[in-house]
């Protein structure tokens, strides 16, 4: 399925009398696989495509748990992208409980119940980051789960699970609290469609708007951006962070194709994750096609 992309403009409005300058940028075509995908959940069928986050390296690794859930044999494809997503091959190693492994590629039959896990090396000594997609070609709902782990020598330090909304869960708003100075949140999304441009609001704990924002992700499939860094007016804010998308046939693609979680970093403890689902209630329905 070849998702051509467009060009787009990103611009910001910004209440309580903060400006932002128009920026535009230029997308590059992605070539995108037919993928389900799910972490924590159990059933995954046509929606949910995108594992947002991998990490490799500087003491980190990922392992992703793949399930048959049919009640027939499955083909599973699970392909681990960089942020130019298929514009640039990622030299991660990979090995895997089934299949083979190819080009940070695996392909994984399955008989009806089981379960095969793809982890990566972490043996580099710099860390990279990246996503994944996973298929089962013929669209039978599979199981799927992601972990990183960060280690010291063979001590692991911390566990962090990477979640994937079910549809329509509606999961677009990301609670930020700022006035904690430990406080280091970042926003990773991936868009593996023509769609880059996405929707920001920021309410305060009453509910009002303080900054509306649109993202673009300037040519990349994968976004990740440090909150405090990007916005430094909203030092000391507190309230709610909105994310969605408006362009036409939203509905139809973007719950496959889009993913976003809030990756919520304290120095000396471990991360917390807040997952965002792609769509709001009222734009929430399966594709047709």
């Amino acid at each position: 399925m070849l998702l051509l992309a467009d060009v787009a403009r990103h611009s910001v409005v910004i209440s309580s009398g903060y400006t932002t300058a128009v920026r535009r940028y230029r997308l590059v075509p992605i070539l995108s696989l037919f993928i389900a995908v799910n972490a924590w959940a159990a059933t995954v069928g046509e929606t949910d495509r995108i594992l947002p986050l991998i990490q490799d390296g500087g003491g980190w690794s990922t392992q992703v748990s793949i399930t048959n859930l049919a009640a027939k044999p499955a083909t599973v494809v699970a392909a681990f992208l960089t942020k130019r997503g298929f514009a640039e091959a990622w030299p991660v190693s990979l090995k895997s409980t089934a299949g083979t492994v190819k080009n940070a590629t695996a392909e994984i039959p399955l008989a009806p119940g089981a379960t095969a896990i793809i982890e990566t090396s972490g043996t580099p000594a710099t860390l990279t980051r990246g996503f994944a997609e996973v298929a089962e070609l013929a669209d039978q709902p599979i199981g799927v789960s992601a972990t990183l782990i960060q280690r010291e020598g063979d001590l692991i330090i911390q566990s962090v699970k990477i979640p994937l909304a079910p549809a329509h869960e509606r999961k677009s708003v990301v609670p930020f609290d700022l006035t904690d100075p430990l406080l280091k949140p970042q926003m990773i999304w991936v868009s593996m469609t023509s769609s880059k441009v996405l929707d920001v609001v920021f309410r305060n704990l009453r509910g009002e708007t303080v900054l509306t924002d649109q993202i673009s992700f300037d040519g990349s499939a994968q976004l990740t951006l440090n909150v405090r860094d990007y916005w430094p007016q909203l030092k000391e804010f507190r309230g709610t962070m909105q994310w969605s998308v408006t362009f036409p046939f939203a509905d139809r693609y973007e719950q496959r194709y889009l993913s976003g979680l809030s990756l919520l970093i304290r120095e000396g403890q471990p991360w917390t994750v807040l997952n965002g689902m792609t769509l709001p209630a009222d734009q929430a329905s399966i594709s047709p096609y």
